[in-house]
Order: C-alpha cells, then sequence, then structure tokens
C-alpha cells in the first residue's frame, strides 16, 4: 500500500463527481452530499479510516464568503480499498442548514487533517448553494489541475447511481421503504432459540411483509429488515430470506443451540450496511427500552437523514403499574417513553387500552402526544396441532383434557398466585383425586417469589403444578390444542396473546376483565375481576365438574371470536406507518442549567435523565453512555445545547484519555479552535469561553481513533477516541460554580 505525504493528492490522480444538491428541500433539512470518487493511478490506495497514510475525504460547510465554517466531516466510502480506475461512491451526511447562502466544499484528507485548498491556494471543488430561493441554481466552481477532475451533473435527475447501489436499498420510486427495525429480537436470539410474547408478533407481522402477495400488491412500497448492533454502534440490513430460514428454525421442536448459533452466524454474516435515505419510515417494532443508546441513534437518524420513527408501543406497564416492576425498570422505561415520544413521527398500540394509557402518559411526562394508531393483534394463530397425545404431553404424563392451561411470563404481574390458592383449595376439598394439573407455561420474571414459596412448602399443590418452559411454537401449539381450558388472571396487559391464542385454538378462557384484556379475548369468554379469588374458585370449580357447562362455554367462546390473519394486522401498522410526518421533526437544543454538573454516566441519565449529559450529544461521533464515562467515536464529536441568558459563560469540560496519546483540538461556535495535547488515560479539564448568545455547538477533533477490535480479538468492534466524563456551564462571574467544580473534579483547569 502506498505511503503518502503531505502534498499526496498532488501525485495520485483522481476523478470526482458530484451529485447535486436538492434545493428546493434543502432549507432546514438534513441533506446528504453523494458522489463518485475514481483513482486513475496504476496502484491500488486503501480508504480505510484507520490506516496509516490512506485515502480520506472530507467536507466543509461554510458561510460569509468562507469565514465562518458551519460543519466539518468525514466522508463515509463505499469500500475500504480503491483499484486503479475504480469508481467508489462517498457520502456525507450533513445537519439541518438554516441560512440564506453557503458554500460545500469537498477535499481530501491525510492522516487525519484536512485539505481544504492546494499550494495555490484553491479548494479542489467548491458549490455555492441558495437554499431559501427555489429558483436558485447551484453555482459550482470546478478547479482542475493534473490529478484532480472535477464534474457537476446538469440536473438532479441525471443522478448516476447505480442499479445495486438502488437495489440494495429497496427504494420505490414515488413510495415510502418502511424499515422493520427488529433489533430486540436480534438481541434475543442471541442467547434463546424459542421466541415469545412480542418477539412472536415482530416474527408473524415481518413473515406476512415479506412473503404475503396481497399486501406487496396493494400500495406502492417495499421493505427491509435492519437492526441495531450495541457492539459496533451501527445499523445493518438482514436477507430477508435467511431471516424465515432462522424463523423456521425457531418453530422447530428439535431445534438445539449449536446448530442455532451455526445458522444464526450464517445470518451475521451475509449483513449489510444499513443506508439510510429520506423515504425511509422505520418501524420499531419490538420492545427497545433496554438497549444503550437506541433513542439516540434513532434521532441521528432523523436528523441527519430525514428518517421518520414510528415506534409500537405494545404497553406502558412499568408507568402504568410499576408496584409490578423492578424500580430500576421503572425509571429506565420512564426515560426511553419520554424520549420516543418526543420524537415519533406516529404511535402504534395494539388495543383501545394501551391507546388511551400510551397518550396519557405522553402528556404527563412531555406536555404533547404524536397522533397514536391502533393495530389490534387478534390474530388467528396455525392451527396445524391435532388433539394428540404427542411428545410434549408423553414426556411430561399429561393427559388429552384433563389438564388446565396458563402461558405467560412467571411474574407478579400475571397473577400466578391466585392460580395456585385456587388449585391448592380445589386439592383440599376434593382430597386431589379429581382436580386435573395446572400446566404454567412461561420463564420466570419479576417477583415470583411468593409463588415458588408457595409451592416449595406445599407439596400437595406442587403434585398439582407443572411448570415448563423453553417450548417450540409446535410444542406450545400442541399444549394450548390439547387443555381442557385456559385460564389468564393477569391484573394489566397491554393486549393479553395468551388469550387470542387460546381463541384461536378453540379454547375457553377465563381472564381478567381489566386493562386490555376484553379486548384480546373472544366476546364468549369468561371474564372475572383479577382480584376475587372466590369468583374465580367458583368458576373454575363448574368448569371442572360440569361437563355441559364447559361446553357449552367452550362453543360460545368459538362462535363469538373474531379472528384475523397476520396480513391484516401488517395492513394496519402500513397504513399508521404512512402518515404524515410529524410537524415538530426537530428537536430545540436541549437546555443546560448554569452550575449544575452533569455526568456522561448511565447510572445518572436513568435515574436522573434531566441531569444526564448525554442529551447533549449531538452528530454521529459518540458511543452510548457506560458507568464512568462515555467514548468519542471517529475524529469529530460535537455537543449541542442552549443556555437561558444570552450572557458571556464558561463551560467546563472534563475529558479522559484515550488508549493512546493523542491530540485534540476544541472550538466554541466555529470559532477560537485551540489544539491540545493529551496523553493516554490522563484526566484533564478544559474551560471554554462561550460567547453571548442562547445556543452553542462545541466541536472536538480527535488525532487519534483506535480500532478496540485489535485489543479485543474481535470481541469489541468500535473504534474510539476520548472519554467524555462531566461537564458544567456558568456564567462568567459565578465563582461559587467555578471553584465547585474544581474541587468536585478534584483537578486543575487547563
Amino acid at each position: 500500500m502506498n505511503e503518502y505525504h503531505s502534498d499526496f493528492h498532488r501525485i495520485l490522480p483522481f476523478d470526482i463527481e458530484l451529485d447535486e444538491l436538492p434545493v428546493s428541500n434543502l432549507a432546514g433539512h438534513p441533506f446528504v452530499l453523494e458522489g463518485f470518487i475514481r483513482l486513475l493511478d496504476t496502484h491500488p490506495v486503501s480508504v480505510n479510516e484507520n490506516a496509516k497514510g490512506s485515502l480520506k475525504l472530507g467536507c466543509r460547510i461554510t458561510a460569509d464568503g468562507g469565514q465562518t465554517y458551519i460543519f466539518e466531516s468525514r466522508a463515509q466510502l463505499a469500500k475500504e480499498e480503491l483499484h486503479p480506475g475504480e469508481k467508489v461512491q462517498f457520502r456525507v451526511h450533513v445537519e439541518a442548514i438554516d441560512l440564506p447562502e453557503f458554500c460545500v466544499q469537498v477535499d481530501f484528507l491525510y492522516e487525519g487533517k484536512f485539505w481544504f485548498c492546494d499550494a495555490g491556494g484553491k479548494p479542489p471543488c467548491s458549490m455555492d448553494v441558495k437554499p431559501r430561493s427555489p429558483e436558485a441554481q447551484i453555482n459550482a466552481t470546478l478547479i482542475e489541475d493534473t490529478n484532480c477532475q472535477m464534474k457537476q451533473h446538469s440536473s438532479p435527475t441525471n443522478t448516476v447511481r447505480p442499479d445495486d447501489i438502488k437495489k440494495h436499498r429497496g427504494i420505490v420510486e414515488n413510495g415510502n421503504r418502511y424499515v422493520c427495525d427488529i433489533s430486540d429480537l436480534i438481541q434475543f436470539w442471541r442467547s434463546n432459540i424459542y421466541p415469545t410474547g412480542i418477539q412472536r408478533v415482530q416474527i408473524e407481522v415481518i413473515r406476512s411483509l415479506i412473503s404475503d402477495a396481497t399486501i406487496k400488491s396493494s400500495t406502492n412500497w417495499s421493505c427491509v429488515l435492519i437492526y441495531y448492533d450495541v457492539r459496533s454502534s451501527d445499523w445493518f440490513l438482514l436477507d430477508e430470506q435467511l431471516f424465515l430460514q432462522q424463523v423456521r428454525a425457531a418453530n422447530a421442536s428439535d431445534a438445539d443451540l449449536i446448530s442455532w448459533k451455526s445458522q444464526l452466524s450464517t445470518l451475521f454474516s451475509t449483513t449489510t450496511s444499513y443506508i439510510p435515505t429520506a423515504e425511509d419510515v422505520l418501524i420499531n417494532l419490538g420492545s427497545s427500552w433496554w438497549i444503550p443508546d437506541y433513542l439516540y441513534k434513532i434521532n441521528l437518524l432523523r436528523r441527519t437523514h430525514g428518517v421518520r420513527y414510528v415506534p409500537f408501543i405494545h404497553d406502558t406497564i412499568p408507568l402504568s403499574t410499576p408496584e409490578y416492576c423492578a424500580a430500576d425498570l421503572v425509571d429506565e422505561f420512564r426515560m426511553w417513553f419520554r424520549g420516543a415520544v418526543e420524537i415519533a413521527d406516529h404511535i402504534i398500540v395494539n388495543s383501545q387500552s394501551s391507546a388511551n394509557d400510551v397518550t396519557v402518559w405522553a402528556k404527563q411526562l412531555t406536555g404533547d402526544c404524536p397522533p397514536v394508531s391502533v393495530a389490534p393483534l387478534n390474530a388467528a394463530f396455525s392451527r396445524t396441532a391435532k388433539a394428540t397425545r404427542s411428545h410434549i404431553l408423553q414426556k411430561h404424563n399429561l393427559d388429552i383434557d384433563r389438564y388446565v392451561l396458563c402461558v405467560g411470563t412467571l411474574e407478579i404481574r400475571k397473577n400466578h398466585l391466585l392460580l395456585l390458592n385456587v388449585w391448592n383449595e380445589l386439592s383440599r376439598r376434593f382430597d386431589g383425586a379429581d382436580v386435573p394439573k395446572l400446566v404454567l407455561v412461561g420463564k420466570k420474571g419479576w417477583m415470583f417469589e411468593a409463588a415458588e414459596a408457595l409451592l416449595a412448602r406445599n407439596a400437595g399443590l406442587a403434585a398439582h403444578v407443572l411448570i415448563l418452559s423453553n417450548l417450540s411454537d409446535q410444542e406450545l401449539a400442541e399444549v394450548y390444542q390439547n387443555c381442557q381450558f385456559a385460564v389468564y388472571p393477569s391484573f394489566y396487559e397491554g393486549w393479553g396473546l395468551p388469550v387470542t391464542e387460546a381463541v384461536s385454538y378453540g379454547k375457553l378462557t377465563v381472564a381478567s376483565n381489566t386493562s386490555s384484556i376484553p379486548e384480546a379475548a373472544s366476546r364468549g369468554d369468561i371474564l372475572l375481576d383479577p382480584h376475587d379469588q372466590a369468583a374465580w374458585l367458583d368458576m373454575i370449580t363448574r368448569l371442572l365438574h360440569d361437563d355441559a357447562f364447559l361446553a357449552q362455554a367452550t362453543t360460545a367462546s368459538r362462535e363469538q371470536a373474531q379472528l384475523r390473519d397476520w396480513a391484516a394486522i401488517a395492513g394496519d401498522i402500513l397504513a399508521a406507518a404512512s402518515g404524515e410526518r410529524r410537524a415538530q421533526l426537530q428537536a430545540s437544543m436541549p437546555l443546560m442549567a448554569d452550575g449544575v454538573i452533569y455526568d456522561f454516566r448511565i447510572s445518572t441519565a436513568k435515574q436522573y435523565y434531566e441531569r444526564s449529559a448525554g442529551a447533549f450529544r449531538h452528530g454521529p461521533g459518540w458511543h452510548h453512555l457506560e458507568a464512568a464515562f462515555t467514548w468519542t467515536a471517529g475524529p469529530v464529536t460535537e455537543l449541542k445545547f442552549s443556555v437561558a441568558t444570552a450572557e458571556p459563560r464558561y463551560l467546563y469540560l472534563a475529558v479522559l484519555g484515550g488508549l493512546e496519546d493523542t491530540g485534540i483540538s476544541i472550538s466554541t461556535n466555529g470559532r477560537n479552535r485551540k489544539s491540545f495535547a493529551l496523553a493516554r488515560d490522563t484526566n484533564r479539564v478544559f474551560r471554554l469561553s462561550l460567547p453571548a448568545t442562547l445556543h452553542h455547538t462545541i466541536r472536538l477533533l480527535v488525532d487519534q481513533v483506535l480500532d478496540l477490535s485489535e485489543l479485543t480479538k474481535g470481541a469489541d468492534t468500535r473504534k474510539v477516541g476520548v472519554r467524555f466524563v462531566n461537564l458544567m456551564c456558568c456564567l462568567e462571574g459565578d465563582i461559587v460554580a467555578r471553584l465547585g467544580f474544581s474541587e468536585e473534579m478534584g483537578m486543575s483547569v487547563v
């Protein structure tokens, strides 16, 4: 590979083509600068971001005749090596620009430094843009020399994009691209084979979107699957057919962990980078509140690419019934819910009950709520299982129609303790001779200890209770098909999928009459107060000992069931997601209070969201919050915030050096750039002077970005710079705050 020196772009010949910018749609919106670079030399060139001497491209946006720079970033290149004569696409994602006129410059980078002009002082390519005027034309000044030939397309409609790029994106002319985010399902699959609850909903919806011809022919749209990988802090596209193979493997009753992981590795090995477009509608079908920095990454897609965000909120359990949840979960979910509501263009829920709850909590926490649409999950599940004493029944000594079924996570909210008390009383009344088994299917969840203690100290009751976990779809179908009837005494649900499943298999369910459960049940099912144990005991006793009554109730449940296929549910989701973009797409800069120390720590973010420095992060130059700090990603890192009054201030920024010595430069609002040397693992506090304005942008450039995959043997693939620890903003004359920060940090201020 060639080693270059400071005038390398005078030695290597390149040909660059730049796409015109969409002038009429540019003002106040994020946009993408695209083009192609072709190597005219006879030797290959590395374009690996971290390889020494490799080629890089830079983009700068300036105003005031080039006196003030507003945006600065590296371009994303489609490959890591340029071969002679080969053309490679590059893209630069630019944040919203709201100026009457500005200039775009594109140039090479060398060893982390920008070269925005050649030896003669001219930038290789500059484009003057006036986005406020619809009639404005792009005035491109193209500088040609023997090594760098710039070309401009005559019209945006003539933009050159290879067919394979377009196919890869899944773009449909004059239509939306629906991007189904299944990040939590992928994370679930890393350690589990058999999906439950929300994961099963995602799988069925996506299967319909991929395979159902009626949906595909009904509207002008396309669909792709993506997931967010926490380890690499990046988004990836999944192969649809390999995904369906993984689903089929999850349905098999004989799946083993070794073959499962092998097949999953094949799925991951075929992923490609997700390239967002302004036509994308990102539908989050699962629950993402537990994924680190998920909403920060979503907001980044919105602000830099114009992607619309439509979350499917399955329930508000941690907000509506916090007594049934762990304390940490309540705090984390509240933070996620508030953030999701603030940036969502539309919200999809599964029941009218959930719609009411989402609306109430959104207005309480944010003062506003985006449009909410209901896509009921009254789905007809497969009925392929037959009423036979299959392997799963034989294995656990279960007889057809001689057990009662309850499906759901083993946790306090599901109210299993009521069932155990009922079965304990049945066993006592009938001396255990004529009491069928109670089969509980589910994984252990929160606060199940009281139920476990009851089973542990009551051998007679334990003999009539069977707990099953990790059932395949086929095994679950068999236990549904062969049960006498189902019970579901949950205190609160967003929908209540096991109730609908029982209806789908033609089984009567005795269920709670609270929250969304009446919407999930058949109109012929029996609904009771989940707090009335006596009523449950009486009803279950009658069903067990009055065959005629059970038959009549089961028939009523079957005849009054209102089920539909998953394609109809998928259609509801697409219809809701295709709505108009929410008016307030761009959130205002977060307010930084004077004299408050903000931490870049995940614990602070969870417990005190308004006091987390994570809210001030901007752009792609960040990794997720960690226990003691936050890593920067890439060479350019930005903070954006507003202050209460337009007065001069100081910003104190505590930084911990990276894993190598590096040079950094810090600027405020595009001016006053200062350079420092930062030794590895060294704590430094920088004091920056802020001008008397309300809005501020802090940009930090790092000379050294380290690839952690080399140190961790591929376990951590992040590229990191330095670590942000704390920050504080205060008025220049606030001596108390300044001394307080210095004492708190125990450091000398630079």
